[in-house]
């Protein structure tokens, strides 16, 4: 006869499978959400860094913009003013044409007074720089001297001295006492350059210079100028500056038709010319 057997109790500190199995799960889903964060906080991370470099980008990109966009107003700017200067300066130059057409035999009169009813109209109706210019190149047409000092002393030409590279006149230096420097005749003539800037303010600064090369300005010792113009106060300069090439300059609203230069060589030879600003410029 078979006796059944009770099963024996469980003792109370025996392990559970079941719980077992479901801390592992806890775990590995702990272990889960902590990785998404991880991976969660790391995109954060990264967004926060990419939009501050595209704010930054961006910051930059407007700035290069607004510069862009100042420099291109700018440039605008000047060109319109260039070219309503030119324009207005074309306009100027086609009504002193008129009115030298209108005026001109008045201008190249034989009498005095006509002469001076022509240059009153166009004093009054041009600009300084042109009718100054204009003068100029009807003293240098003028066949009589009374007419070319009548056009030259009508000129407001200067307006005051501008002269880094001249001074005013000096006595006559010693000959040059160096055996070796070449004669006068190695130089046969002396070659000048004239330039005009026109200024911000007012007026122009013009400029007269040895245009010559090295060689020949070596045996230069210095160069005296005389304008002989009733609005210069000052009428005589010297340069003595080879690297400015004995350069002279004054500040004010017109060419001189004649300026002499006599050039002082080294060798005690002299030389001398006569320089036509108004030529030497086209105007």
């Amino acid at each position: 006869m078979e006796i059944p057997v009770k099963n024996a109790p469980t003792p109370p500190d025996a392990p559970d499978e079941g719980s077992v199995e479901e801390r592992k799960l806890r775990l590995e889903r702990e272990k889960f959400d902590h990785e998404r964060q991880r991976q969660q906080r790391e995109e954060s991370s990264i967004l926060k860094r990419g939009t501050t470099l595209v704010t930054i980008a961006t910051c930059i990109l407007a700035a290069i913009i607004s510069v862009s966009q100042f420099y291109l107003q700018r440039d605008k700017a000047d060109l319109e003013s260039k070219l309503e200067k030119e324009k207005s300066d074309r306009d100027w130059k086609l009504q002193a044409v008129r009115i030298v057409m209108d005026n001109d035999k008045k201008l190249f009169s034989s009498d005095a007074k006509e002469r001076a009813a022509a240059i009153s109209i166009i004093k009054t109706a041009l600009p300084i720089d042109i009718y100054n210019s204009i003068l100029g190149l009807a003293a240098t047409q003028s066949s009589t001297p009374e007419a070319k000092a009548q056009f030259r002393t009508a000129q407001d030409l200067h307006l005051g001295s501008s002269n880094a590279a001249a001074t005013p006149a000096a006595s006559a230096p010693n000959p040059a006492s160096d055996i070796s420097a070449p004669t006068a005749s190695n130089v046969t003539s002396i070659p000048f350059h004239v330039e005009a800037v026109q200024l911000p303010a007012k007026g122009y600064k013009f400029t007269i210079s040895v245009s010559a090369d090295q060689r020949t300005k070596s045996l230069i010792d210095r160069v005296d100028y005389l304008i002989d113009h009733p609005t210069f106060k000052v009428k005589s300069y010297t340069s003595l500056d080879a690297t400015s090439g004995y350069s002279m300059s004054y500040v004010g609203w017109g060419a001189v038709d004649e300026v002499n230069a006599t050039v002082r060589l080294k060798n005690g030879t002299v030389q001398t010319a006569s320089i036509n600003m108004i030529r030497e410029l086209g105007w």
